[in-house]
């Protein structure tokens, strides 16, 4: 996160907004979500078409109302995981670790 937040401030010092571009999971997303919402720079983020349907998720999954996402008001990047999807989907061998 640390070049991005660089690259986000070099744009900001020319008054030049920057678009996020995540495509990935559950958890990847609200970490996208959080950091677009902490620079005044980022209006955008372009985020996973299913984003709604995220069986990872046991609770707080992205609402997305009239094109803009509603910001996570839980503590840290707002994940809450279903664990036993998690332990269900483990590849073979894996230990759970949670």
């Amino acid at each position: 996160m640390l070049v991005i937040k660089i690259i986000a401030d070099v744009a900001a010092s020319y008054r030049m907004p920057i678009a996020l571009h995540n495509v990935s999971c559950y958890a990847l997303n609200l970490a996208t979500q959080q950091f677009a919402a902490s620079v005044f720079n980022c209006p955008r983020i372009e985020c996973r078409p299913w984003f709604d349907e995220a069986p990872e998720a046991a609770g707080n999954i992205p609402v997305v109302k009239d094109g803009r996402m509603q910001v996570a008001s839980l503590p840290g990047l707002g994940i809450l995981l279903n664990e036993d999807y998690l332990k269900g989907n483990l590849a073979d061998g894996e230990p759970w670790s949670g």
